[in-house]
């Protein structure tokens, strides 16, 4: 079985109605530039043994994203091999996002932490 696929408008929805949810885009920061989904934290999957264990102490949903996929597609596979409960992962990442007419906003409202 592997992580749930959400595309933008089911994505949506989910960030609409879950209060716990923790969005986490996982590129590099260099590319950031381009503006981050509302409410998210960054953590780059290159840095990913760093941070691996606050991820996994997170316990409500998560929804997982990259700039079109493949990364989130990774990490929520590998969360799924520690049987993490609820991790989402949007597919085709900031692209199909903003292709689909969801808007991002300025890096500069990024999360610090998990919580």
């Amino acid at each position: 079985m592997s992580s749930p696929l959400l595309f933008p408008p089911q994505a949506r929805a989910l960030i609409d109605q879950s209060q716990d949810l923790l969005i986490l885009d996982i590129r590099e920061s260099d590319e950031l530039h381009t503006g981050i989904l509302p409410g998210a934290v960054h953590r780059p999957l290159s840095s990913f043994r760093r941070w691996n264990s606050a991820l996994l102490a997170h316990a409500g949903p998560l929804l997982i994203y990259c700039h079109s996929g493949a990364r989130s597609a990774q990490l929520c596979a590998w969360l799924e091999e520690q049987d993490f409960g609820a991790a989402f992962d949007l597919a085709g990442g900031v692209l199909r996002w903003v292709q689909e007419g969801e808007k991002l906003v300025s890096r500069d409202l990024l999360k610090k932490d998990f919580s």
